[in-house]
């Protein structure tokens, strides 16, 4: 929605990222630092993401010790799901 009074300002958007299956260990490691650089740029645009993990991804997350990093993006709105 954009704001009548301010026609550069977007009010309302999401975007949802999709962290598709992780067929090799060390594509989580390079798929994870990308989703980081996504993530902080949305930050400084204040865009909100809504981001789908699949079980892959939460396991890997779990297991390399991400999940609390992970859980930190939700202070900037940030969504999570699955699919």
């Amino acid at each position: 929605m954009i704001n009548q009074n301010d026609n550069k300002r977007i009010q309302y958007s999401c975007m949802v990222i999709h962290a598709d299956p992780i067929v090799f260990k060390e594509q989580f490691f390079t798929d994870f630092e990308n989703l980081k650089y996504l993530v902080k740029t949305a930050n400084r645009y204040d865009f909100k993401l809504t981001i789908n993990f699949t079980l892959s991804w939460a396991k890997n997350a779990i297991e390399d010790g991400k999940s609390e990093e992970i859980r930190a993006w939700l202070k900037f709105g940030h969504c999570f799901g699955t699919h």
